[in-house]
């Protein structure tokens, strides 16, 4: 029995453009993330998708109600984004000037460590994973769409892969992007990595 999970990234919101560090603030779509959630729905049309999860946040919720208009959507509060601290709503260059330290660790190994609220690493991979692995056991032999976040996607496809943090920018996860995983005899397999060519398709 096979079981298909079509693992997303949110469309794009106003703070993704703005280039902020979003984590668990809840923040909306920007005009162009519904219109790629709009694509996202046409990608999935030919799809038999037979159960939907998203993470809390408005930003996955809007993106699986435009996607899969009408259809039910369960709400997995484990796929949340990585909570990062007071660094949620500051832009790269404004957390490079005023925590020079802290971001040089946070570009080698991930660590939040000095960061007031900041989320531990193993804690986001751990929530995650199980999330999934959790979904994947109560669909199985079905086609499972999951809308996630950023961070957490590199974190669950690391799992996959068997990646450590300094290859985690091979695992560049798109607004809107889809990544499919099989799950073969207890095991998953990428099949899909970072698939948005679909948006610019004409």
């Amino acid at each position: 029995m096979e079981t298909t999970i079509y693992l997303m990234r949110h469309a794009e919101s106003s703070w993704n453009k703005q280039k902020r560090f979003q984590g668990s603030s809840d923040i909306r779509l920007s005009i162009n993330g519904r219109t790629q959630a709009e694509k996202l729905g046409k990608y999935f049309k030919e799809k038999e998708i037979e159960s939907i999860y998203s993470s809390p946040l408005q930003r996955c919720l809007e993106t699986a109600r435009i996607a899969f208009k009408g259809k039910e959507i369960k709400i997995e509060k484990n796929l949340i984004e990585r909570n990062y601290g007071e660094w949620e709503g500051l832009t790269r260059e404004q957390i490079m000037r005023k925590y020079e330290k802290q971001w040089h660790e946070f570009m080698l190994s991930g660590s939040l460590k000095g960061i007031k609220g900041g989320e531990p690493l193993n804690k986001v991979t751990k929530r995650s994973f199980n999330a999934v692995k959790e979904i994947a056991s109560k669909n199985k032999g079905k086609n499972i769409a999951v809308i996630s976040h950023g961070r957490t996607n590199k974190q669950i496809l690391s799992k996959v892969i068997g990646f450590n943090y300094d290859k985690n920018h091979l695992l560049h996860q798109n607004n809107a992007c889809v990544n499919e995983l099989l799950l073969k005899k207890n095991k998953f397999i990428l099949k899909r990595l970072n698939y948005f060519q679909y948006l610019v398709r004409k």
